[in-house]
């Protein structure tokens, strides 16, 4: 039984973006190396297509078939499948739209932080 659509968690200095369809798929994703950084994931419907950014720039993609849609709560900063898993840090700026970001706008919100 899945409880969410989509994932977007830090493990291990790892960035994670899964997406589930008939079971968790992800582009590939970056290692998180400084202090802060700029992490986003997206996905067109029409084309299917996941991508990842870090930093502004484009980091993986990954073509996601037949996925779920989600029906649960938005949890920000906590897992919603264990106690023992919620942030450790801040979260800043935090964002999410209702369509998929180009890799311009992407690119331009990671201006804005500079």
């Amino acid at each position: 039984n899945v409880n969410s659509s989509w994932l977007f968690w830090i493990d291990g200095g790892r960035l994670r973006f899964e997406i589930m369809n008939d079971t968790w798929r992800q582009p590939s994703s970056p290692n998180i190396s400084s202090d802060w950084s700029l992490l986003t994931g997206t996905y067109h419907k029409a084309s299917a297509m996941a991508k990842v950014y870090n930093d502004g720039s484009e980091f993986s993609q990954k073509i996601i078939l037949n996925r779920i849609e989600n029906q649960n709560t938005v949890k920000i900063g906590k897992d919603e499948h264990s106690n023992n898993r919620s942030i450790n840090g801040f979260i800043d700026d935090l964002r999410i739209y209702d369509r998929a970001l180009s890799a311009a706008e992407v690119q331009a919100l990671y201006n804005l932080g500079q």
